[in-house]
Formats: structure tokens, sequence, C-alpha cells
């Protein structure tokens, strides 16, 4: 019985495809972290991260090179934080990086880098086809 209910919570916290916190994760676990900053007056910033062009990626070659984008995009945004559970996937090709204690001038910062990390290298989505990942941010 343990196990079903560990395998459903972890299901409803998380998405599925990426394993990253869900949406109803990202509002649920964000707001304590808010609110701890605000009352010891830390700044904490949340970065938007859209990924560009995702359904011509998604119309042109399949769902399933959607998917592999995605999953990908994921991991090289988690493996670029410190905590990996401060990434969420919020739907579709939208992720949100949550930074505690951090500036908007360090926000900005990291999302450079990440925007760097994503682009930095030729994926795999076809036989023969090869695409860069580039975001946008918010």
């Amino acid at each position: 019985m343990y196990v079903l209910q560990s395998s459903l919570q972890w299901q409803a916290w998380h998405d599925t495809l990426t394993r990253l916190y869900n949406r109803g994760a990202l509002f649920e676990k964000a707001r304590p972290l808010a609110k701890l900053c605000q009352t010891h007056q830390h700044p904490f910033s949340v970065i938007q991260v859209d990924l560009d062009h995702f359904k011509a990626i998604n119309d042109r070659f399949s769902h399933q090179a959607g998917d592999r984008v995605l999953s990908h995009a994921a991991g090289l945004i988690s493996s670029f934080l410190a905590c990996a559970g401060r990434c969420r996937r919020v739907g579709g090709e939208e992720f949100c990086v949550i930074l505690p204690g951090a500036s908007l001038t360090e926000a900005a910062e990291v999302a450079e880098r990440i925007r760097l990390k994503l682009n930095e290298k030729e994926m795999l989505i076809a036989k023969s086809t090869t695409i860069r990942i580039s975001a946008s941010w918010g």
C-alpha cells in the first residue's frame, strides 16, 4: 500500500516525460520558499523558460522528436542548477527555474548561462538532421 501511495504521490508532483516537478508542485513548493525569502529579506527570483520553435519541431519531425528535445532541455537545465529540484516543467515547452536568494542581476546571469548551454551543442533530431535548442526568457 505504501509503495502505491508513494508512486501516486510522485506522479501527482512530477512530469513523467522530463521527471521534473510539474506546475502543481511549482505553486505548492515555491510559495513557502518565497515566503521564507521575504521573511529574511532575501531576494527571490523566478525564470520562465520557453523553448523557441517547439511547435515547428513537433510538426516537422514528430511529437517523439519534440519529447526528446524536452527531455534533453530538462536535463541540461537541471544539471546546470545547484539544486535539481529548482527546475519545473509548467506545460508544453515551458519550464520555470526557482532561484531563492538570487537577485534580478544574478537570475539574468543564470538565464544567460543556461541559454548558452542549451545552444552549445547540436542535437540529433532525425536520421541525419540536427538542431540547436534555443530559448526565450521572462
